[in-house]
């Protein structure tokens, strides 16, 4: 009896073992998978010269061809590719092995602009703008800027075209405290994106809002409903947004941009890659910004291929409360 109960375990255990080996082997060999670029669709076909596209099926891959066909060798360098998970949406995978200290990828942020709790900054370059400070009202719309070239540049365009187009004048009269009417600035600039090229508005809308998630939490309600849309709504009357599309670009903004400090602000910008990259608390990059916004990614150690590319959310060494 005693011999039995000791070597039945052992019996087991390779078995246990060999499925364990058997589950990992699956997930590791699983099929590649994302967004077809044609159509949209979920997709697992990839091109076999950069595999670096996705397509659903043959039609999508021949229609796509005239204008991929330039781009195949490029795509074919690069060392990363975007995939979808039902787990982590999607995400980077390196599609080679990237050496350790490799600038992986640089990109231009698609939108730029203040946190939603700001005191009054200039809305071309962002400094700050005091009760001391010399400021003037841009010409067009009102709202407070350094000087009249940073009245005229683009980063401001879009709130003031939207704040000109619905006949409103902006008056802000109080500085040197949080500011409310700063919180539908990098709004107004993310729905303007539709009045840009199709691809940027494409890549936007496939960021995620997770606005069901969002109705019962206080910056829902009191934050983007009391405030940014009623804002832009009913102050500034402007009415080419529903107040769905005002959430929506509230909650991709909340759950996707990556906080910047220029001129000792705090500014928040959305990246078309490095903004789905995925989270880990021991990432394997590290990124920088530089005086235009412009974001950098490197490689903290070797990233094998067919690794995920992440980046940590937080900063690691604030303290669990902090975090």
């Amino acid at each position: 009896g005693e011999e039995e109960e000791t070597t039945l375990p052992k019996k087991e255990e390779p078995k246990k073992e060999e499925k364990k080996k058997e589950k990992q082997k699956t997930e590791t060999t699983k099929v590649p998978e994302g967004d077809c670029i044609l159509c949209g669709k979920l997709a697992r076909m990839l091109c076999s010269g950069c595999k670096n596209v996705f397509y659903c099926n043959r039609d999508c891959q021949k229609k796509h061809w005239s204008s991929h066909k330039n781009d195949c060798k490029t795509l074919k360098e690069l060392t990363y590719r975007m995939e979808r998970s039902s787990v982590m949406g999607r995400f980077l995978i390196a599609s080679k092995d990237i050496p350790e200290g490799e600038l992986i990828f640089t990109e231009s942020p698609m939108v730029c602009g203040p946190k939603q709790l700001t005191r009054p900054v200039c809305l071309g370059c962002h400094k700050e703008i005091t009760s001391t400070t010399p400021f003037i009202k841009c010409i067009r719309c009102n709202w407070p800027v350094c000087s009249q070239k940073c009245g005229d540049c683009p980063q401001h365009d879009p709130e003031c075209r939207a704040t000109r187009a619905a006949g409103a004048r902006v008056k802000v009269e109080h500085f040197d405290q949080t500011n409310m009417m700063y919180a539908c600035i990098t709004v107004l600039r993310a729905l303007s994106l539709k009045d840009g090229p199709a691809k940027i508005w494409d890549e936007y809308t496939k960021f995620d809002s997770h606005l069901h998630e969002r109705m019962k939490t206080p910056i829902y309600n009191k934050v983007n409903k009391e405030k940014v849309c009623f804002f832009i709504l009913h102050y500034l009357n402007i009415k080419r947004y529903s107040d769905l599309e005002i959430l929506e670009a509230c909650g991709k903004l909340d759950t996707n941009c990556f906080e910047i400090k220029q001129h000792g602000v705090n500014l928040r910008a959305l990246y078309r890659l490095g903004s789905i990259m995925s989270h880990h608390c021991c990432p394997n990059t590290k990124h920088t910004f530089d005086r235009d916004n412009n974001i950098f990614v490197y490689s903290t150690r070797k990233i094998a291929a067919g690794d995920v590319i992440s980046a940590t959310y937080t900063k690691s060494l604030y303290s669990t409360m902090e975090r």
